[in-house]
């Protein structure tokens, strides 16, 4: 997690929230142990504002809905605008229990799921890299380039592999 802030804030939001399940690896056993829910909390500027971890134990991906509340607190989200990342896909009744603590709060929680595994690769063209080993031009997209594939999905490169002749997964987004 590197800070950063933006430019220019983000007008539709007055937070940005990344959502993830820690885990533990298992000792003598292989697989691991979900062990807390985590909350990154940032500014529509991208500032951080603080980072959240529920202690309590969680069995399997899903968070429970009592530590989705203590995540968004009254005082904190009440009448805001909340775009919502869940690392991976929303699990079980998340998507529900934030809808509704969105309602409880007066706010207006945006989901978001970014799947990291499974996207198809993405290629782009290129005219002046046509040679005789690459006749069609094809060669990496740049790091930022977004294939939208409906209002709602997109794949979107947000990194870059480490050797030039390989190319890049990328995150597949998903939003309600």
């Amino acid at each position: 997690n590197i800070p950063f802030v933006l430019a220019d804030p983000l007008p539709f939001t007055d937070f940005i929230v990344g959502l993830d399940v820690a885990r533990e690896k298992k000792k003598d056993l292989p697989g691991s142990i979900n062990t807390t829910a985590i909350a990154r909390i940032y500014c529509n500027d991208g500032d951080l504002v603080k980072y959240t971890i529920n202690d309590t134990a969680i069995e399997g991906e899903t968070i429970p809905d009592k530590v989705l509340e203590a995540l968004f607190p009254y005082h904190h989200f009440a009448g805001k605008h909340v775009v919502i990342h869940r690392d991976g896909l929303f699990r079980g009744n998340e998507k529900a229990a934030l809808q509704q603590r969105a309602v409880q709060l007066g706010a207006t929680f945006y989901l978001v799921e970014i799947i990291k595994n499974d996207a198809p690769r993405l290629y782009c063209q290129s005219e002046k890299h046509k040679s005789d080993e690459n006749p069609h031009g094809i060669i990496q997209p740049a790091k930022g380039t977004i294939f939208k594939i409906s209002e709602t999905e997109a794949f979107l490169v947000s990194s870059l592999p480490p050797f030039q002749n390989s190319t890049p997964q990328p995150l597949h987004l998903r939003s309600d």
